[in-house]
């Protein structure tokens, strides 16, 4: 009685430590199989965004399977945060690259619409997401998605006018009101100017452009009031460091 009990003792020993290592396997798995996934997504991504710099990059970029890559690593705590970052900052790239190829790369007016869409969102996702400045982690540093930017930078003028309104970086208003007289829209660049006045605007070269664009329009006197405010400005500035010097 004594064996048979020392060799029942023995195989549930042996079980449980099976069952243990059987356990311990699983959570090891469970642990370590987002993190590969993670790794291997972030890899696939950068080698996406790569293809988009090749001589013959893709007219639209998608990047779809990085992504879904990334799903399972984004819905578990410990993946999360990273993976819900490197998601977003890929479909900000893909945003930029289909926006940019659109205007630059084959110009498509109606792919081009679309793309400015596309950007207008994701960088809406970034102000409601990370709200980050940059990105690094899939390439070379690159600012956070903006549409205006992006159009000023590789001269849409239709989407600079067809947002005038929105615009609040002012350099990009001020493009904006270049963009019009150069479609030949002095209305439209007087109207986008009236409504920059708005604003009351501090910074010297937005000031000077709004109030040139009001004074070469029907509004002249308003165009006239900003200007002296620039050169009150300056002179108090001068004024400053002279004092600062005594």
């Amino acid at each position: 009685m004594g064996a048979t009990r020392q060799k029942q003792l023995g195989k549930a020993q042996k079980v449980a430590l099976a069952s243990v290592a059987v356990l311990a396997t699983g959570a090891a798995s469970f642990v370590t199989v987002p993190e590969i996934m993670l790794a291997h997504g972030t890899r696939e991504a950068k080698r996406c965004l790569v293809s988009y710099e090749s001589p013959a990059p893709p007219e639209v970029l998608t990047c779809r399977e990085p992504m879904e890559w990334m799903l399972l690593p984004a819905r578990l705590p410990w993946t999360a945060n990273r993976a819900r970052y490197r998601a977003e900052e890929l479909n900000a790239r893909v945003a930029v690259a289909n926006y940019v190829e659109a205007a630059v790369g084959a110009p498509s007016a109606e792919r081009l619409a679309k793309a400015a869409d596309a950007l207008e969102l994701e960088a809406e996702v970034v102000k409601k997401g990370s709200q980050r400045l940059a990105f690094d982690e899939l390439g070379p540093s690159v600012g956070a998605p903006d549409l205006g930017r992006e159009a000023d930078a590789v001269g849409d003028r239709r989407t600079l006018l067809a947002r005038g309104d929105m615009w609040l970086d002012f350099r990009v208003r001020i493009a904006a009101m270049r963009a019009a007289l150069l479609e030949a829209d002095p209305k439209r660049a007087e109207a986008l100017a009236r409504r920059y006045a708005d604003y009351d605007p501090r910074d010297h070269d937005h000031r000077t452009a709004i109030a040139a664009v009001l004074c070469m329009g029907e509004d002249t006197t308003r165009g006239f009031e900003m200007l002296p405010f620039v050169q009150d400005d300056r002179a108090a500035k001068v004024r400053g460091h002279v004092a600062g010097f005594r």
